[in-house]
């Protein structure tokens, strides 16, 4: 199943950090600042980004089995894997 995220916004002259991406171009619809300059944490709420990810952790949360505790992978063991 794929599902997509969207923001809805407008495209403005660059404002905030341009520390990242689109950030200081895109100003979200309800909102007077574009994602550059927001705080983090309100930008974490609406953000195409922020919600596929809290998707994925949701999905691995509850459908990965997890390991049994006597079973130990490091990072190394996985780099090899791949």
């Amino acid at each position: 199943m794929v599902t997509l995220f969207l923001s809805q916004g407008a495209i403005v002259p660059a404002r905030g950090p341009h520390n990242f991406g689109w950030d200081p171009i895109f100003q979200p619809h309800g909102f007077e600042e574009t994602y550059a300059e927001m705080e983090t944490q309100v930008k974490n709420t609406i953000s195409h980004r922020y919600k596929a990810l809290a998707e994925l952790k949701t999905f691995l949360d509850n459908e990965v089995v997890s390991l049994p505790p006597d079973i130990k992978i490091s990072r190394e063991e996985k780099k090899s894997e791949a």
